[in-house]
């Protein structure tokens, strides 16, 4: 999946966050935000198109910045700390628990862990 903060303010995020963590549209322009809406739409449908053959895959994962870091990730409503090792075949993030549990992350809130 991908996060889009498109209003959030600064002080909505985690502590941890707020140094980090950003937001594409400050203004309430609901026009330039449908368009934002349509134009990734549009582009996940052309990429749907390619899904089964999963030659993607490996572009994806070099692409990705989340592979390799401690991550937070948001689960049950609570934050919580782990280590993104993979991608599955199915888009699911691979995730090492803070007890060293292999857990597999399909939705949800993700952000890299500041340093």
């Amino acid at each position: 999946g991908i996060g889009i903060n498109v209003k959030t303010r600064n002080e909505e995020f985690p502590l941890e966050l707020q140094n980090t963590a950003g937001s594409i549209f400050i203004d309430d322009d609901n026009y330039i935000r449908n368009q934002l809406a349509a134009e990734i739409i549009n582009n996940l449908l052309k990429a749907a198109n390619n899904l089964a053959d999963k030659s993607f895959m490996q572009s994806y994962k070099q692409r990705s910045m989340v592979l390799g870091e401690n991550i937070l990730y948001k689960k049950n409503n609570n934050w919580h700390e782990g280590y993104a090792s993979d991608i599955d075949d199915y888009g699911g993030l691979v995730v090492y628990t803070e007890d060293g549990q292999k857990i597999t992350l399909n939705s949800g809130e993700v952000s890299i862990k500041k340093k």
